[in-house]
């Protein structure tokens, strides 16, 4: 699975991140499935994301767009979000602001 910033300035991060690449900072038992959740999406975020958004967007003029996982879609995540990116297209507004985006 590949996570990936798309914008008018380039790739946020510059290329791909594996999320499997991603996932090896964490300990995991033996055996173990490495997942995804949360708190990982916050770090991922908070480490490949935000910076790399800010330096290319220093005034905070881009807006932000994710799925509907309900990984990004907890509190925890939402609340992240709110609080370190200036725009988040809505889900369920993404038809009107996806026609300024084009």
């Amino acid at each position: 699975m590949l996570w990936d910033g798309i914008s008018s300035k380039g790739l946020i991060p510059e290329s791909p991140l594996f999320i499997d690449e991603f996932l090896d900072q964490y300990e995991w038992k033996k055996g173990a499935k490495k997942t995804m959740n949360a708190a990982r999406y916050i770090d991922l975020l908070a480490v490949v994301g935000v910076p790399p958004m800010n330096q290319l967007f220093p005034g905070n003029d881009y807006i932000f767009q994710d799925d509907t996982s309900c990984i990004h879609r907890s509190l925890a995540v939402i609340k992240f979000v709110e609080e370190n990116i200036p725009e988040r297209i809505d889900i369920d507004d993404k038809v009107a602001k996806m026609d300024d985006i084009w």
